[in-house]
């Protein structure tokens, strides 16, 4: 999962990653020009993603955000959810208290307040691109780096999402591509905090939790028993106290106060929130465009029985099938850095595709580490683009019909359909590949082999320097 490279006591924490990935910052390229070269490109870029938040945004999402922000900037987070049925954790919350707070105080009309609304999503995206640069600056890649993140900031997926539905899955997206870099850059701890924030912001980041989990007790292997201790005993510390700061000032009792201690009712309450918001769409599909869709899923009742077992069942074990393919990808190759990266994209994947309640947007928080996949294995372009496609479609249609009052897909939509099989046949290609690359040990022809002091080409002005390298 991490990686090998030499490390001495006189490296500063910014070298970090760069010892990560087996090199020293005296072999990359200078950042600084590559910057000014993608520069420009990057504004226009930030330029055009503001102007598409001028756009309709999807009106059942976005009036309840704005009807949230308003009444948290009026009336403060107590009893905001007996007021509202939100399905979300406080963490985005604190968001839309900000914007309600500036939206007051400058009297902004609902317009204006719902774009502001929007740029946090857009902000994140930012974000979560600038990870993209500083990971290819770590690997001695910046000119793929770079790129990588200008396709990312301008996915359609990823567009569509923030500047235009109004949705802000770029934020855990960016917190989850955080959580695996601080994971590479060997600080559990604050991995652990990270993930717990994305928890806390979206349920759907909890889908990466065996991940991560198996991070952290990689992190933990080979150090003494005290610090073992004291570094599980910071996770738990600073864990508990982050949660409840976040919940505490939204908390109201649950149907177990006075079964249980009072005290362990706050930690109940986050279960209790996400368990009841899963009964929300008790469907095969839920407009997503995965496996149950052709199958007759789409808002069909997930207990409905497919040769001899509910879907449900079958969603249950198909998705524990392509975690056992990712917890193969991490002990395959354990200090190959892309494996951390292969198994949270497979993992995300595969709970999208296969699980049962899927909603049309619940792969846009993987794009950012299936992007990321990129710059170790340049063979995955083809099918990441084909699921990019896949759900930049999936949620067009879905706005699309919205402006006729229509909310969710008949079951024999044959858009829905095919756009579901070309995103099977995406998945079965990105298997392929992973296993592909997990028994390779060099270059292959054409310099696409993935286990070199580094990932394969993305540009052709970097296949000289990388074939320079030593092969391990």
């Amino acid at each position: 999962m991490m990686g090998t490279g030499p490390q001495t006591a006189t490296e500063t924490a910014s070298e970090t990653i760069f010892m990560a990935h087996g090199r020293k910052r005296d072999n990359r390229l200078e950042p600084k020009k590559e910057w000014g070269t993608w520069q420009p490109f990057f504004v226009v870029a930030v330029i055009l993603r503001i102007l598409f938040t001028l756009a309709p945004s999807y009106d059942v999402d976005m009036t309840g955000y704005l009807a949230w922000s308003r009444h948290l900037a009026d009336l403060g987070p107590r009893d905001f959810y007996a007021t509202f049925h939100v399905v979300y954790a406080p963490a985005y919350q604190y968001l839309l208290w900000l914007t309600g707070e500036f939206a007051s105080l400058t009297q902004m009309g609902a317009a204006s307040h719902v774009q502001f609304i929007k740029l946090w999503a857009v902000l994140a995206d930012a974000v979560g691109a600038s990870l993209l640069m500083r990971l290819g600056l770590g690997m001695d890649r910046p000119r793929a780096g770079f790129a990588l993140a200008m396709l990312y900031f301008m996915n359609p997926a990823v567009l569509f999402d923030s500047s235009v539905w109004g949705q802000f899955d770029g934020i855990p997206a960016m917190l989850l591509m955080l959580v695996l870099l601080l994971f590479l850059e060997k600080k559990p701890v604050a991995a652990a905090l990270i993930f717990l924030l994305s928890v806390l912001t979206k349920p759907q980041s909890g889908l990466l939790t065996p991940i991560v989990l198996a991070a952290f007790l990689h992190a933990l292997f080979g150090l003494k028993w005290k610090k073992w201790l004291r570094t599980i005993g910071l996770a738990l510390a600073a864990g508990t106290g982050m949660y409840l700061a976040i919940i505490l000032p939204f908390y109201t009792p649950t149907s177990l106060s006075g079964r249980i201690p009072k005290w362990l009712d706050p930690f109940w309450w986050l279960f209790d929130l996400y368990l009841r918001s899963i009964k929300d769409y008790p469907y095969g599909t839920a407009n997503a465009f995965n496996l149950w869709f052709p199958l007759g899923g789409q808002t069909v009742a997930d207990s409905t029985p497919v040769l001899g077992l509910p879907m449900s069942t079958w969603g249950f074990l198909l998705t524990a099938a392509g975690f056992s393919l990712a917890g193969w990808l991490l002990l395959r190759k354990p200090h190959h850095p892309g494996s951390l990266f292969f198994a949270s994209w497979i993992a995300l994947f595969s709970a999208f595709l296969f699980m049962t309640k899927m909603h049309e947007r619940y792969l846009v928080p993987a794009l950012l580490i299936g992007t990321a996949c990129m710059l170790y294995e340049f063979r995955l372009a083809g099918p990441f683009l084909l699921v990019s496609a896949v759900t930049a479609f999936n949620q067009w249609v879905v706005y699309d019909l919205s402006w006729s009052l229509i909310y969710w897909l008949p079951v024999s939509e044959t858009r829905g359909t095919v756009a579901s099989l070309l995103l099977i046949l995406a998945y079965g290609w990105t298997v392929f590949i992973l296993f592909r690359v997990s028994g390779e040990t060099g270059t292959s022809a054409g310099g696409k082999s993935a286990i070199v002091d580094g990932p394969p080409v993305l540009a052709a002005t970097e296949t000289k320097q990388i074939e320079r390298r030593k092969i391990r």
